[in-house]
Formats: structure tokens, C-alpha cells, sequence
């Protein structure tokens, strides 16, 4: 249906990557994850990052001042993967291990996490 997108991309992302703002933290990241590929090149090539690591690298790359903002981008598209079959609740836990290492605070992080989920 949309080639190679890797997710629903909101209006407003796809606004920032037409004209990128300076200021746009989410832009740059947006821009990685929606253009990683998701399968291997089929020709012996090293595989390609997943769906689900382009989103975890995306998190861990955070930087501080859009870390929750991208923490929530990226567990709204695991619980997407989730409802869609595409990964199980463990995905949450890689979620936490980046955020971490991102800098967020365990209490941030499962609020986050709960957020999302309710979202």
C-alpha cells in the first residue's frame, strides 16, 4: 500500500520532512526510521535493521530535550507492531533498555509505556 514506510506517519511529520525546520529534533529522527529498509538485500549482503531496531535506535539515540517525545513515538509504534502481529509485549522491554540508555528515568519510561498503550 505505501512501499516501504515502515508506519502510519502523522500529517505533521511528514509536514516537518517536506521542510525541515532547524529546531525539529523529531524531523531528523523521523526521517531515519521512515526511510530504514526492513527486509534483507537478498544478496548475501549483511541484513538490514528491523522495523522494530530502527525504532529502538531511534530511541536510544535520543538526545535530552526530545527523549520523551521520541520515547513516545516509538512505543506507539510497538503497540502498533503489537496490534498488528508483528511483535510481542517483550518489544516494550528493548523499548525501556534504550530509553534508558537514552537517559530517561524508569518512572518517565512507564509512563510513557502506559500512555501509549492507552492512546
Amino acid at each position: 500500500m505505501h512501499g516501504n514506510v515502515l508506519a502510519p506517519v502523522p500529517d505533521v511529520i511528514l509536514d516537518a520532512l517536506a521542510k525541515p525546520a532547524v529546531d525539529d529534533p523529531l524531523a531528523k529522527y523521523a526521517a531515519n526510521v521512515v526511510a530504514m529498509p526492513t527486509r534483507s538485500a537478498g544478496n548475501g549482503s549483511a541484513p538490514q535493521r528491523t522495523r522494530l531496531q530502527a525504532i529502538i535506535d531511534t530511541v536510544a539515540g535520543a538526545r535530552d530535550g526530545e527523549r520523551n517525545a521520541i520515547a513516545f513515538w516509538g512505543a506507539c509504534r510497538i503497540r502498533d507492531m503489537i496490534a498488528d502481529g508483528e511483535a510481542d509485549n517483550a518489544a516494550f522491554e528493548s523499548l525501556r533498555a534504550a530509553a534508558t540508555q537514552a537517559g530517561l528515568p524508569a518512572r518517565e519510561i512507564q509512563n510513557v509505556i502506559n500512555s501509549a498503550v492507552r492512546g
